[in-house]
């Protein structure tokens, strides 16, 4: 049998609600958003997708080794962003500006460790960010966006990251739903 995995950092509750409150206040004005619902909001590592359970145990103890050797990292927020481009953007995401080089050094050292294992290595740079919502056509949020700077602005809210998270996600009707299989604390 096959999970659905991935690894990622957790974000703090407060700014989980804080991202909730935004996004019902919002969703009429954003049509063509599909919100990420507050309680899953992340910030995404590596995506493993299908992993065999037989793999889990030598995947977990490459994630152990590899939360050992890490510090704690100081993260704060930065502003919001669309990928690939606001006026194109299928995904809609907060940016962070404390710690981003720490997250990509942390993610280069995950993708060489586990392309050992057999899981393919990222072809593009580690880019530190919090997935907000989806669109499933390319669509100009510019004036999106400018809104949640202006109205939602939460520049600088900081936290320390301390551990990853292997989580399982399981896709039904309603969106995917996450469960922590297994945490790391960083020791470095």
């Amino acid at each position: 049998m096959s999970l659905r995995l991935f690894v990622a950092m957790d974000v703090p509750g407060g700014l989980k609600e804080e991202m909730g409150r935004a996004m019902e206040e919002t969703a009429a004005a954003a049509a063509g958003l599909k919100w990420v619902r507050p309680e899953n909001i992340h910030l995404t590592m590596k995506f493993l997708g299908n992993v065999e359970e037989e793999k889990l145990a030598e995947f977990k103890k490459t994630l152990r080794e590899t939360a050992d050797a890490q510090a704690a990292i100081e993260l704060s927020v930065g502003g919001y962003g669309a990928f690939p481009h606001p006026r194109r953007a299928r995904v809609f995401w907060l940016g962070l500006e404390g710690g981003r080089s720490e997250l990509a050094g942390l993610a280069c050292k995950l993708d060489k460790r586990l392309a050992k294992l057999g899981f393919r290595a990222e072809n593009r740079p580690f880019a530190a960010h919090v997935t907000l919502a989806r669109l499933r056509q390319p669509h100009d949020i510019t004036k999106i966006l400018e809104a949640w700077e202006a109205k939602h602005g939460i520049k600088g809210t900081a936290w320390r990251g301390e551990e990853l998270v292997l989580y399982r996600s399981m896709l039904n009707g309603t969106g995917p739903c996450y469960t922590a299989l297994e945490r790391f604390m960083f020791k470095g």
